[in-house]
């Protein structure tokens, strides 16, 4: 893996890009410890702000690897709603189970693939 990608969304007109975007950033600082690149992007231009964080698998001075591990996605969530109750925001309390992969979610929106794509032509 070269790099992981998390997606944090905050409920429509509660938060401010500003703070959506420093929330992501506490957020991979306190995931990374530093130790790892990453980057926040913060959208305005959905119905909610939410905010992309991806981080480089390869630490900095390249001497290890953030690994995902078993559960994480409880262990982030669970910081992320620190991070947020810190911030006077509010948390899913009883979140629903996933729905499936990215492009099962997508449905009829999901953009053809490139080999899709190649056989159309």
């Amino acid at each position: 893996m070269i790099a992981y990608h998390l997606r944090q969304s905050f409920k429509p007109g509660e938060i401010t890009p500003e703070l959506a975007n420093k929330i992501g950033y506490d957020l991979a600082m306190s995931l990374t410890k530093g130790k790892h690149a990453f980057i926040v992007c913060t959208h305005v231009d959905k119905h909610h702000i939410h905010s992309h964080i991806v981080l480089n698998s390869t630490a900095i001075d390249c001497t290890r690897k953030f690994r995902n591990f078993w559960r994480s996605s409880f262990a982030i969530r669970k910081i992320s709603d620190m991070l947020c109750l810190e911030n006077g925001l509010s948390v899913i309390a009883e979140p629903k189970s996933s729905r499936g992969s990215y492009g099962t979610w997508l449905g009829e929106d999901k953009p053809p693939t490139a080999r899709g794509q190649l056989g159309k032509h």
